[in-house]
């Protein structure tokens, strides 16, 4: 799969959905990511109630000390079937 590159960032627009909601946004390919992280007002768009969520985590680096909270959305990438994005999902 090839990327488009903005700066030294590859990048691959990405189709998120959650509870009847969907946004497509660009994202940063981080194979060597554990978790990702969703803004606040994409999760909004997707239509997460931020002050109901109920399972914290704890981040680390430059987001250390920040409020966050696990929630679990499906994703497609350039046409591939959609899949949830949670550990489960292991091969």
């Amino acid at each position: 799969m090839r990327y488009q590159y903005t700066g030294d960032l590859p990048i691959i627009r990405i189709a998120l959905y959650h509870a009847g909601h969907e946004i497509t946004i660009p994202a940063v390919v981080d194979s060597g990511a554990m978790v990702s992280v969703l803004p606040y007002d994409m999760g909004i768009e997707l239509g997460f109630i931020w002050e109901e969520q109920t399972i914290p985590v704890k981040l680390g680096g430059t987001c250390q000390g920040i409020a966050a909270f696990g929630v679990l959305v499906r994703g497609e990438l350039a046409g591939l079937s959609p899949v949830a994005l949670d550990t489960e999902n292991k091969p």
